[in-house]
């Protein structure tokens, strides 16, 4: 038996909420910061639509000290591959491969980790654009 399942929200709790949005950012998300309206605690949001499904992209704050328990891996497709890495560059980001991206028969791709250390794939199918 087959069950229709389809990803809705996305929450990432981070130490460096900012910075962290600031690179899921560079990626091609646009999160905003607004108050919640439960908790009265700021966090930053984007709703993604794909294929006329609703993702819930979050990032909350996290207590310093405690640890990173959200996921320790996500993976993203972006239109062009070299000018997200050259905006991850512009903000000291460490990026694999930097400005040469790994080919692989299917896509582009490459790694790098955001501000609490989750690793991020980024990749691109098709032909690589410039930067």
């Amino acid at each position: 038996m087959t069950i229709d399942v389809a990803v809705s929200r996305i929450t990432l709790f981070s130490v460096f909420m900012d910075k962290t949005a600031e690179f899921y950012n560079a990626i091609g998300l646009n999160l905003q910061k607004s108050r919640g309206e439960w908790s009265g605690e700021y966090h930053y949001l984007d709703i993604l639509e794909h294929g006329g499904q609703r993702i819930f992209f979050e990032i909350h704050p996290l207590k310093s000290g405690l640890p990173v328990v959200s996921p320790h891996g996500l993976g993203f497709d972006v239109e062009n591959v070299p000018e997200v890495l050259k905006k991850l560059m512009e903000m000291d980001t460490p990026v694999s491969r930097p400005g040469n991206p790994k080919m692989y028969f299917c896509c582009t791709l490459a790694e790098t980790r955001d501000p609490d250390g989750r690793t991020v794939t980024i990749t691109q199918h098709g032909k690589v654009k410039p930067a």
